[in-house]
């Protein structure tokens, strides 16, 4: 369970263990970071879990929510600044982060995309691209969740967010580790993994993890 981890590793956010030696593994919270796996695997749990460790590790950071799903478990969180699930909204959202980086904000900044696959077209591919890579550039965090082939070409949000070559890839096939981080990923067990359980990568190196469960 998340809460026998530590808040944090070497003044980092806590999201998994290793599975190897069952070690705590945190995450750089700056620039880009990839949230995929195939159907089941556990990418809502995950983006669960990063939101909170981010929040359990530094309270004071500023957690929005952007996604066009209307009945996602994610909008129930008590973690979010602000939501956004409607064009305008995002479109709003975008405008108000965008100040948040004119005015030098000192505190830490968080996006999340929940379903890439839907968020990366018009009408807001455009200001979302833009207001991704502001926040990426200025050291503050974007998390962008989505199916692997969301994540298959550089176009609009996804080549800001894969920039930084990190990310939690669950339940792989070996074939994101250079189609989406251009790195390598450590030998992939055979058969099929359990929910939470994958490659976290950061900068383009992979380690074998589990993403901590629920409390």
């Amino acid at each position: 369970p998340a809460a026998d981890l530590p808040a944090q590793v070497d003044e980092l956010p806590v999201i998994a263990m290793n599975s190897d030696d069952l070690a705590p593994m945190a995450i750089d919270p700056r620039g880009g970071f990839v949230v995929t796996g195939p159907p089941g695997s556990g990418r809502t749990t995950t983006m669960v879990q990063l939101a909170k460790a981010i929040k359990r590790w530094r309270p004071s950071a500023q957690l929005h929510l952007i996604t066009l799903r209307r009945n996602s478990e994610l909008l129930s969180l008590p973690y979010w600044t602000r939501t956004a699930v409607k064009d305008d909204a995002i479109k709003e959202l975008c405008t108000e982060l965008d100040g948040l980086v004119e005015a030098e904000h000192q505190g830490l900044v968080v996006l999340v995309l929940e379903k890439l696959d839907d968020l990366n077209a018009p009408p807001n591919q455009a200001p979302l691209s833009a207001t991704v890579k502001r926040l990426a550039d200025n050291d503050h965090f974007v998390i962008a969740e989505g199916d692997p082939a969301a994540f298959g070409s550089n176009i609009g949000i996804t080549g800001p967010i894969k920039a930084s070559r990190s990310g939690i890839c669950l339940q792989p096939d070996g074939m994101e580790a250079m189609t989406i981080f251009k790195g390598n990923f450590p030998t992939i067990p055979k058969g099929i993994l359990p929910e939470g359980r994958g490659v976290l990568v950061r900068r383009g190196k992979g380690a074998l993890m589990q993403v901590a469960m629920p409390d």
